[in-house]
């Protein structure tokens, strides 16, 4: 499931600091909402070396945050390379996916590559959920196992609107995908668009081809 409204931004704060005070008040938060996460930072947070593996798996939204190291790194590249992402090859894999969607050097991004990051349709439903999404024009999402789930998600994300480019290449789609896609109110404005090696008919990429005629598509 996406991340929560107010969640997302206590993370935010957390992406904008380098201390541990808005950990401590998202562990307050957690805490006057019975969650075990809560009690888990703190004692994160007095010894690095603590592993409740159950959280670790259940809660990725802390997975890569409570690393200040590796956010520290990432953010400061990400700040370095705004607005046009590249982070490819990363593998982040799905947990930390999360987190990242929350991070607010991703507002005004206007390109993100995520190719060969090694995550599938979940991240698909956490990117396209962040607020901080509205300016992109370019995403790459090629060579991650995202499936027709995944694109269909892209296809009903209204944060997408502002789409010129779109590669989901390589990304294991069907023909319902194909068919969200070509049914989508929100990417109408794409101008190139890549499909190579899709699972789709023949009788889709016509409908493609019919949809977006003002784009160049590759199939």
């Amino acid at each position: 499931m996406p991340i929560p409204r107010e969640e997302a931004a206590l993370l935010t704060g957390i992406w904008a600091s380098e201390d541990d005070i808005p950990w401590l008040i998202l562990a307050d938060w957690l805490q006057e909402r019975n969650d075990p996460l809560g009690e888990f930072i703190r004692l994160y947070l007095k010894d690095p070396r603590t592993r409740t593996p159950s959280l670790d798996t259940e809660r990725p939204t802390v997975w890569m945050l409570l690393r200040s190291d590796d956010r520290k790194r990432l953010a400061a590249e990400m700040a370095s390379q705004h607005p046009h992402l590249d982070l490819h090859t990363r593998l982040f894999g799905d947990p930390p996916i999360r987190a990242f969607a929350a991070c607010p050097f991703l507002i005004g991004a206007e390109s993100l590559n995520l190719s060969y990051n090694r995550i599938t349709s979940a991240s698909v439903e956490d990117l396209v959920a962040s607020p901080h999404l509205e300016a992109l024009e370019s995403l790459n999402l090629s060579w991650n196992d995202i499936g027709t789930e995944g694109m269909e998600l892209i296809a009903g994300a209204e944060v997408l609107s502002n789409l010129r480019e779109l590669d989901v290449s390589y990304c294991r789609i069907g023909n319902s995908g194909i068919r969200a896609l070509c049914e989508s109110p929100y990417l109408g404005n794409l101008m190139r668009l890549n499909l190579e090696m899709n699972l789709f008919s023949r009788d889709n990429r016509t409908k493609i081809q019919k949809r977006f005629r003002q784009a160049v598509c590759r199939f």
